[in-house]
């Protein structure tokens, strides 16, 4: 996948931005991009997947709501579908001021979620400037008769910054009573009452099962796709808990999401990363599907090898038909092929697999490393005719006197080059001998070396007038 990269135009100048990261959390995220120098970081930062503005930064400060999105967000590296996507669906051609940011924030959304939305700037403008406009909404609600809203202005000023001695002061009135109960141990209570601040608790407390089953609900009720998907990865990577359920959910999600190419790249980014043995056949299987169904059979062959555990039969199925089906020029690479995978395969798979897979083996590698490289299946209880074959011809490799019969079993693994050595070592050793002659002669001519083939006939002719 290419690197996601977004240009835009920058203090009266065009500026490259590379991506390096998104980080999701409570409702924000925030991309990590640096120009083409890699000297000057930019942060992008977004609400509910729309874009607000972006601010290049030297420095973070401390405590601050950017702070926290970095240091406790859904990490994404780049380059991501969700990353590209979340580009995409955004136009970014300029990075707006945060005056006229906030202006268009009042716009967009209703007055306590612009005000929830305002200490994400904690990093750029005086704190005292935030808390300002904060406690100025907080009266108006006061003036208004509007003591619920009031108080859950307060329980964002205190979740932003817990040591406000103002805000301190203010929740202990007695006017706020009945709304703290709402607040206590029910966060059922919380999400009805205040969804806002209930979804900062919910990313607070996300490795609770329940805490991670109703953030999901209320991110897909309110269309959040990107940051559901960004939930599901990294629950899939990070937790075994009903790994089965969130990859049949997030399979779904993806099917209405991405198109097929990036659905296949996020599951792919899971199934390297998950430690889940469930989760990854899941994938696995999910994966092959969709490669074979694309055609995409080195692909296909590629992660199938790729596994550390033994193939099921139906697995090797697959295997088969992408043997089967891939380009006989595609060259593998066996040293990254772990033949254990296929120690469940069956006496007729394996002996439909290696007689696939041994010329491909021996174009590159001699007898000593197919030997090693079989080496799960020397004690199978069934014997298979292919490997008892390896096993000889490993045994009596270095008898000048065998070469003649190491020539013929290479033929009836249909490795021509390799029995022609075989001969022609023969053929040194014993040049009155017609055997070898006849051997070389056939094998030439069924390579289509017509020229060799009539040489070695001719030869074939001389010794026999000798003899």
């Amino acid at each position: 996948m290419r690197q996601d990269i977004i240009s835009i135009r920058h203090e009266n100048k065009e500026v490259t931005l590379h991506c390096n990261a998104l980080f999701n959390y409570q409702g924000f995220q925030v991309i990590e991009s640096f120009n083409e120098h890699m000297d000057e970081c930019y942060y992008l930062l977004f609400y509910k997947e729309q874009f607000l503005t972006a601010k290049k930064t030297v420095k973070i400060k401390r405590f601050s709501t950017l702070q926290k999105v970095l240091s406790n967000g859904i990490q994404i590296p780049s380059p991501h579908p969700i990353i590209t996507s979340l580009l995409a669906a955004n136009h970014i051609d300029c990075f707006p001021t945060i005056p006229s940011t906030w202006k268009k924030i009042k716009r967009k959304f209703n007055n306590l979620e612009a005000h929830y939305i305002l200490p994400l700037f904690d990093s750029y403008l005086k704190k005292e400037n935030i808390t300002s406009a904060l406690k100025e909404a907080y009266f108006e609600y006061r003036r208004d008769g509007k003591l619920s809203y009031a108080f859950k202005l307060l329980m964002t000023i205190l979740d932003s910054y817990p040591t406000h001695k103002w805000a301190k002061s203010i929740y202990s009135h007695l006017d706020y009573l009945k709304y703290k109960q709402l607040y206590s141990n029910d966060i059922n209570k919380v999400l009805l009452h205040d969804p806002l601040y209930a979804e900062k608790l919910l990313y607070q407390q996300l490795d609770a099962e329940s805490s991670f089953s109703l953030l999901i609900q209320k991110l897909g009720k309110e269309s959040r796709n990107l940051e559901l998907t960004a939930l599901y990865q990294d629950r899939l990577i990070t937790s075994s808990k009903n790994a089965s359920h969130t990859f049949s959910e997030l399979v779904k999600l993806l099917s209405h999401t991405f198109s097929e190419n990036d659905q296949a790249s996020i599951l792919l980014t899971i199934y390297n990363q998950t430690n889940s043995t469930n989760c990854k056949e899941e994938i696995l299987n999910q994966l092959l599907t969709s490669y074979m169904k694309a055609n995409q059979f080195e692909e296909a062959f590629s992660l199938i090898t790729s596994n550390t555990t033994p193939l099921s039969k139906s697995q090797i199925d697959m295997l088969l038909t992408i043997l089967n089906q891939m380009e006989t020029i595609y060259k593998i690479d066996f040293t990254q092929f772990d033949a254990s995978i296929l120690k469940d395969t069956s006496a007729d798979q394996l002996g439909q697999i290696l007689a696939i897979l041994l010329p491909k083996l021996f174009t590159d590698h001699d007898l000593d490393f197919v030997y090693q490289w079989t080496t799960p299946f020397h004690h199978l209880k069934s014997s298979n005719a292919i490997i008892e074959k390896i096993k000889l011809m490993n045994k009596i490799k270095e008898e000048p006197d065998q070469q003649h019969y190491m020539g013929e079993l290479y033929y009836q693994l249909h490795l021509l080059p390799q029995a022609i050595e075989c001969f022609s070592w023969d053929l040194e050793l014993n040049p009155t001998i017609t055997r070898p002659i006849m051997w070389l002669t056939k094998l030439y001519h069924e390579l289509g070396m017509v020229e060799e083939s009539k040489s070695y006939q001719y030869l074939y002719n001389q010794v026999q007038k000798l003899s």
